[in-house]
């Protein structure tokens, strides 16, 4: 329960970091410039994981990486030679950056490169290798979708995954636009579904969830970003006939939504499967780098600060907390990477104790409150309350004005001492502490805002 109240909580904050951008934590960095092709990712600790093309002409193109270690942005350079353009990049479970990618040699070949830790190894995988995508499985094996051709014209549709020893290459369709975009997704019993498009624009959906490759129609469409619910269906987001489309499959029938007219469609779902989506709304003659978000009630979305994006490259990755990373390639070539930051204050009793006096007894307690989130909080106030049962409720006595312990960083944690004698016995059992009292923050979640102790 506290897990679904959590992320109620989660999508409420965002709901109005939607509404009111300028009062909440939106934060974007630009990264560089002659950049393209960007991909994201994000790890267990929240931190980003970018790889793209960097270079101003064919000659100089290059695979560059850039991740922040939660303390500064660290660069490198991944492969040279006329390499880098269509790249996609996922991480395992240990954090380390996994990279598909093309070369610009006559056949296009299908680049992997993927760092231990200490250093890059950079595998050719097949000659052929436009508009990859990849996933990790739970082994820490790659998978990838992309197509066998240089530009132009429907080309083969091809799966490459690595079984521990070798790579496995298999034929999925003869019809794949070569610059139209693949993705992909595996299944809890590691089954792949892919999406792609062919040069009349028509979108397929693939899978060898039968134990054979199964090719379906779904609509007029390109650039498709797939992704996989808890129940292993496939949501699909990509541009279509003036719109962008989202497509949730049921298990018997595929609905669809529209939402504004764009490209550079990228999607994610959250843990309780709702969609967050960025793409370039077209605005004018620009392409207005969005964010929309689905909860339960149909799409929102905000304008993220900028120059218009680029017509192929913006990527989304949520967080733990279920918080958006989103990176976009701007028409003037800068990278920028947005995150929502958010606070989220939670704290616990580290003692509380009763003293017998004279004139009564006097009870003294320790709070430890600090931010879980991503952001700087307000200042944060508590209240002390007491309670005669373990249920925090109106009829609870406070004890004294509410206290302001300041502002914690993210990660960061103050004390509180807490002291107050009564005159007899303390009449309850419990002490509670309200934190954030005054209301002064906007949290990923304020579940955790109440908290209690047992009074000796």
């Amino acid at each position: 329960m506290q897990c679904i109240m959590r992320r109620a909580a989660v999508v409420a904050a965002i709901l109005f970091a939607i509404q009111t951008p300028a009062a909440a934590g939106w934060k974007v960095t630009n990264l560089g410039k002659s950049i393209q092709y960007s991909s994201l990712a994000v790890d267990a600790d929240g931190h980003p994981h970018i790889s793209y093309l960097a270079g101003s002409s064919p000659s100089t193109f290059m695979l560059r990486y850039v991740h922040f270690n939660g303390k500064t942005w660290r660069r490198q350079t991944v492969d040279t030679g006329g390499v880098g353009i269509y790249s996609a990049i996922a991480v395992d479970s240990q954090g380390h950056p996994h990279i598909a990618y093309s070369g610009l040699d006559s056949s296009s070949m299908l680049k992997y490169a993927a760092f231990d830790g200490t250093s890059w190894t950079i595998t050719t995988v097949d000659t052929g290798g436009y508009s990859p995508d990849i996933v990790m499985d739970p082994n820490g094996h790659p998978h990838i979708s992309y197509a066998l051709s240089t530009i132009g014209g429907n080309v083969p549709l091809r799966y490459a995954h690595h079984d521990g020893s070798n790579w496995v290459i298999e034929a999925v369709s003869s019809t794949m636009l070569s610059f139209g975009g693949s993705s992909i997704a595996l299944t809890g019993a590691g089954a792949a579904w892919i999406s792609f498009c062919d040069q009349s624009s028509n979108l397929y959906v693939a899978s060898n969830a039968s134990g054979s490759w199964v090719v379906g129609f779904l609509d007029t469409g390109l650039h498709p970003s797939l992704a996989l619910d808890n129940a292993d269906r496939p949501r699909i987001f990509y541009a279509s006939v003036a719109a962008t489309k989202y497509a949730a499959w049921s298990g018997t029938m595929w609905s669809f939504t529209t939402l504004p007219d764009g490209a550079a469609t990228s999607l994610a779902l959250d843990g309780s499967g709702r969609p967050h989506v960025s793409f370039g709304a077209i605005v004018g003659n620009d392409l207005e780098w969005t964010y929309s978000m689905d909860p339960g009630s149909g799409f929102v979305g905000v304008a993220l600060p900028g120059p218009g994006i680029f017509h192929r490259n913006t990527s989304i990755a949520l967080d733990a907390l279920g918080l958006p990373h989103i990176t976009a390639n701007t028409t003037n070539g800068t990278l920028r990477y947005a995150q929502l930051r958010l606070a989220d204050i939670g704290g616990a009793f580290q003692n509380v104790s009763r003293t017998p006096l004279v004139s009564g007894d006097r009870l003294t307690a320790r709070l430890e409150v600090f931010n879980l989130g991503n952001l700087n909080t307000r200042p944060v106030s508590v209240q002390f309350y007491l309670s005669d049962n373990g249920v925090f409720d109106a009829g609870d006595l406070p004890l004294g004005p509410p206290r302001n312990v300041g502002a914690i960083a993210p990660g960061k944690d103050k004390l509180v001492n807490f002291s107050h004698t009564f005159a007899g016995t303390v009449p309850g059992t419990h002490l509670f502490a309200v934190l954030d009292s005054a209301e002064k923050n906007v949290e990923t979640s304020e579940v955790n805002n109440t908290v209690s102790g047992i009074i000796p």
